[in-house]
């Protein structure tokens, strides 16, 4: 009889431990699932601001190319003035040598 109610107690004991080391393991799953729900939102938002930030870098270089056409097209209307620039100025100074010439050849008559 003694050695079914130690046998008995042993059990008991045992179940006791089993109980204790249940709770502690139900305890490390709660806290794993709230750390996994934690980086899971996490990891959504980090999602979010990459594809935000992916969206903004396009945008900017959509802006980067149109700027960049837009200047070459001014500094080749800025070429094209310069040269007509040069061209009529040269025919005024060209002009007004000629005037000076017809001018002192009158008055020279």
């Amino acid at each position: 009889m003694q050695s079914l109610a130690s046998s008995k107690k042993r059990l008991e004991a045992d179940i006791s431990a089993m109980s204790a080391d249940l709770e502690e393991m139900s305890s490390e799953v709660r806290r794993a699932d709230d750390t996994c729900k934690k980086m899971t939102i996490d990891t959504n938002r980090l999602v979010d601001e990459l594809r935000s930030e992916k969206e903004h870098s396009s945008q900017l270089e959509k802006i980067h190319r149109s700027i960049e056409t837009e200047l070459r097209e001014v500094t080749l209307r800025l070429s094209e003035a310069e040269s007509k620039g040069l061209k009529g100025g040269k025919s005024f100074i060209t002009k007004l040598e000629t005037r000076i010439v017809e001018l002192e050849n009158e008055l020279d008559a």
